[in-house]
């Protein structure tokens, strides 16, 4: 190992800074909340700093931070989640299709807020159904747009296996929403708002709701190279090519200095 320059040190946190919200979204899609995904960037900053003097170069030292994220992600790993849906019909002995009848009566929530945040935690739920490994790659190829090779390097796989991963992880999530979601299947049984509208009144109170914030969604141009052979999954995968948002960059660093300071290190001098 060499020894560690301010050179080195800088270049990171630039590298840092202005990949900062790719880095989140590759956390937050990993273990589906943003508390996790906070401490994930804190930690791979640290991480990164201390271990800049071992980096090859093999790669480039942007791919080199994406990789040390999902390592840390790897660490901070969760029980997979069941749609509610889904288990309130096992629970109960009541079929999926009656469950969305029932919730279908409520009317239309009329908070955008509140039904964004719904349904970006519903998209994450349905992502949390497949295996970590496949969240990653779809994570990679599909919402940061990295190439195979990149997404290889930083995953630590072989280019086939990305490749075969990413065909596996389509098929699930094509599964999930065929025949439930209705931002891919118009007139499908489950709708973002009556579903917020229902988790409203029946927790009576709209800030209970599990805070994955996405404020703002802005969906991109489908990109056809992938999936000429399926259409509806293209459109499945636009829904996760949004904006997520994490707390401002200055307030990270501010972060990581108290928690520097609490624990007698010396990182960010």
């Amino acid at each position: 190992m060499r020894t560690i320059s301010p050179d080195d040190k800088k270049q990171i946190k630039n590298l840092f800074h202005s990949h900062y919200n790719r880095l989140y979204t590759l956390a937050v899609r990993m273990t589906g909340n943003k508390e996790d995904a906070e401490d994930i960037l804190q930690t791979s900053f640290t991480n990164a700093l201390s271990a800049v003097g071992n980096f090859r170069g093999d790669s480039s030292l942007f791919t080199w931070l994406y990789k040390i994220v999902y390592r840390c992600g790897i660490r901070h790993y969760q029980e997979e989640q069941k749609l509610p849906v889904t288990i309130y019909s096992e629970e109960n002995n009541v079929a999926e299709h009656e469950v969305y009848s029932y919730i279908n009566r409520y009317p239309a929530c009329e908070d955008d807020e509140f039904t964004e945040m719904v349904r970006e935690s519903c998209l994450q739920l349905f992502m949390n159904c497949m295996p970590l490994g496949l969240r990653a790659i779809f994570t990679l190829r599909v919402i940061l747009e990295f190439s195979v090779k990149e997404t290889a390097y930083i995953l630590d796989k072989t280019e086939n296996a990305v490749k075969t991963g990413l065909s596996r992880a389509r098929t699930i999530l094509r599964d999930h929403f065929e025949g439930r979601c209705s931002l891919v299947q118009p007139g499908a049984m489950c709708q973002c708002r009556t579903f917020a509208r229902h988790i409203a009144q029946s927790q009576d109170c709209i800030r209970r709701m599990p805070d994955i914030r996405i404020i703002r969604r802005k969906e991109k141009i489908s990109r056809t190279r992938y999936i000429k052979e399926m259409k509806s999954l293209r459109e499945i995968e636009n829904l996760y090519r949004t904006d997520i948002l994490p707390q401002p960059y200055e307030s990270f660093i501010e972060h990581l200095k108290s928690a520097a300071v609490s624990k007698k290190i010396s990182l960010l001098g």
